[in-house]
């Protein structure tokens, strides 16, 4: 299991199944994207990208 990391104003845990919709609003914001792909995300490219976030979780180095 990763490790969390919380703080009075944060809590930082691993991706969960549940996160799709958060990570579909970021994704599918061209006000975000364009500082990092310059492009916007579908939702089938959201729950790639949450399926890749989930599985680099488990691995000593993860996403973040």
């Amino acid at each position: 299991m990763p490790p969390l990391l919380t703080t009075s104003r944060l809590h930082l845990r691993a991706p969960e199944p549940h996160d799709i919709e958060g990570i579909y609003r970021l994704g599918s914001n061209p006000k975000v994207m364009q500082y990092i792909t310059g492009r916007t995300q579908t939702r089938k490219e959201a729950k790639a990208d949450l399926a890749r976030r989930m599985k680099t979780a488990r691995l000593p180095l993860g996403y973040w």
